[in-house]
Formats: structure tokens, sequence, C-alpha cells
């Protein structure tokens, strides 16, 4: 969680000019996922396959969705995602990256349970930390594993008014969120 909140400053440091509003129907470049994010939030012009968007400012909530192509390690854990993994053993892989990623910030999953993302069988992990500062965070992160890679849809926020707040809308966001094949190029056509 250290590392992800880092990452997180820093790119907000970054990239400030590049935040943008959110409201709507959302599909990264590579459109292998599509959501709907709510009015008033604002997100992160895309890079890849990655989402960010907050409401107030990332230290206060902050969505942030990811996927891990079968057989790239994650960082920190000792498997790899396969796409023959149970849900559960998806699970277990993405709470064993939270631990390594927290580092100092002891990483403790508070809930691990079954859970329907993209209409598919995934998972859903609750989690707490304390940030270096003291400030009690807590997260959610829903898993499924699609065709290519294991998704990832998070949502942080501190602990004490921010994360029940956003909860709510967190999950409309979740039950939007669908899969989608990634387009296949068909290179015949070119210089034809």
């Amino acid at each position: 969680m250290r590392k992800w909140f880092v990452m997180t400053m820093l790119l907000c440091a970054c990239v400030h000019a590049h935040w943008m509003e959110a409201g709507g129907p959302y599909t990264p470049p590579d459109g292998r996922f599509a959501l709907v994010l709510p009015n008033g939030w604002m997100r992160l012009s895309p890079d890849k396959d990655h989402l960010l968007a907050t409401r107030d400012g990332p230290a206060l909530q902050r969505i942030y969705s990811d996927r891990n192509e079968f057989g790239q390690p994650l960082p920190g854990a000792k498997k790899v995602p396969r796409k023959d993994m149970l849900p559960e053993e998806a699970a277990e892989l993405i709470r064993d990256e939270l631990a390594v990623e927290g580092g100092d910030a002891a990483v403790s999953v508070v809930e691990n349970s079954p859970a329907t993302v993209a209409g598919r069988p995934g998972f859903r992990l609750t989690c707490r930390f304390r940030t270096s500062d003291g400030l009690q965070m807590k997260g959610v992160v829903y898993g499924v594993l699609g065709d290519d890679a294991l998704y990832r849809l998070t949502y942080m926020a501190p602990e004490r008014y921010y994360f029940d707040l956003d909860l709510p809308t967190f999950e409309k966001i979740r039950q939007s969120f669908r899969l989608r094949s990634p387009p296949v190029r068909d290179y015949r056509a070119v210089g034809s």
C-alpha cells in the first residue's frame, strides 16, 4: 500500500495537468474493459490499461483499475496469475501482493469472500492499513480472471468518513465493470 500511495502521489505531481472529468462510460485505450464513472469525479488521462479516478483527490479517495497478464509475476507475489486459477487462488495471490506492497504499513485483510465481477466468479478483499502519518486507511479490491489477465478494481480511502461515503459509488462502478475482448488487428488489410 505504501508503494501504491507513493506512486499515486508521484503520478499526481507529474501529470497534474492531465486530470479530466470522468462522468460517463470509460474504456481504456487498449479496450479490454469498460465501466461507468460517476459525474463529479476526475480521472487521469489513460496511459495504457490503468485507471485512476477520484472525487476530492487521491489522498481522500481513489479508484484504481489494472490488470496482470497471465504468466507475468506480480510484485512480491510467489505465484503468477494463470488462466486456470480458481478465484480463491487469485484472491490469495492479491492478498500476498498487498502484504508485500504494504511494507511497514502492515496491511491486514479483514475479509476475503467470493464475488461476481463482470458476470464471472471473482473475489472481494477488504483490507486496512495505517499510513506513515498514522492515518487509518481502508480498501476494497475486487478481482476477476478474464480471458487474458487477472483484472482488479480497487477502492482506497481514509477509514474515517471518506471510506463509507464513497463505498456505494465504488460498488456502482464495480457493477458496471465489463470485460471486453481486445480488438483483433487484421494485418492482411495493411498495405493491400
